[in-house]
């Protein structure tokens, strides 16, 4: 039994040394583009609950590459949520990738996590960037935090 084990183990010591090195790249460009997409969003990204005046609608390839890295996103972060890695920050990167209908009703019932929204706004200080401005039934009182109002039914 013991024996079966041990070989049961060392035919599987390839995948896990494949998973490690996944989990140590996925953690290092998280660390690296997390950042870099976070400081490049506008100001105002997450003022702007409808969009009235779209630009014109990308292409299907465009549309597919985006929502496919917005999905790898959206499962690296919650893999990150496990293992190292900044996980909340990297599904709401995923999710602002991708387009799917009620996609910001998700994104603001997330944001109105306190610690969420000063971890997005403490990259933007970091990078030299302003604060991002939040809708009121995310900031609650003030624009740091405080009492947060209760989503929309």
């Amino acid at each position: 039994m013991q024996e079966t084990l041990l070989k049961l183990v060392a035919s599987a010591a390839p995948f896990f040394s494949f998973l490690a090195i996944a989990s140590l790249i996925t953690f290092l460009l998280s660390l690296l583009l997390i950042p870099a997409m976070i400081a490049h969003m506008p100001q105002d990204y997450f003022l702007i609950v409808v969009r009235r005046h779209q630009p014109a609608r990308p292409g299907l390839v465009l549309l597919l590459i985006k929502n496919t890295l917005g999905a790898l996103l959206v499962i690296a972060g919650i893999a990150m949520l496990f293992l190292p890695g900044q996980g909340l920050l990297t599904i709401i990167l995923g999710l602002i990738l991708l387009s799917f209908p009620g996609k910001q009703r998700l994104l603001l019932g997330l944001l109105t996590r306190p610690a969420l929204r000063n971890s997005l706004n403490w990259i933007r200080r970091k990078t030299g960037r302003s604060e991002f401005r939040w809708p009121p039934r995310c900031r609650g009182d003030n624009q740091r935090g405080g009492k947060i109002t209760p989503p929309l039914p």
